[in-house]
């Protein structure tokens, strides 16, 4: 489970996060109700690609990151030229394993965002 406040990648069942030492899981009825506001407003503005960047979002934050990839590559679609959706989608194809998908992320957010932190990070690993 990624902290929501450094961002650390931590074991799924853990309670702090051992870098900073944030409680982990907190919130999630908070996380659970932000997923079926952004999934209404979706019903009713499909192509707003905020609301489909910051699902994907809440669904990384709550670990469902093959969830956040499906929404993230669709805000990719609608918003080519945000080097965070790129990070998040490195980022989140890192966690499941897809070296090959998250190096080509993070290389496209470097490539809009020289210098970006979370995508010069995933290709340091």
């Amino acid at each position: 489970m990624r902290c929501p406040r450094c961002q650390h990648e931590n074991e799924p069942r853990a309670n702090f996060c051992s870098k900073c030492g944030t409680r982990l899981g907190a919130g999630t009825a908070a996380i659970d109700r932000m997923i079926e506001d952004f999934r209404r407003r979706l019903e009713d503005a499909p192509e707003d690609a905020d609301a489909r960047y910051n699902l994907g979002l809440a669904y990384r934050v709550k670990g469902q990151d093959e969830l956040a990839i499906i929404e993230l590559e669709q805000a990719r679609q609608q918003s080519p030229d945000v080097a965070d959706i790129e990070a998040e989608l490195a980022e989140a194809y890192h966690n499941l394993g897809r070296t090959e998908e998250a190096r080509q992320a993070a290389e496209r957010a470097l490539a809009l965002e020289p210098g970006h932190e979370r995508a010069q990070r995933i290709l340091d690993t």
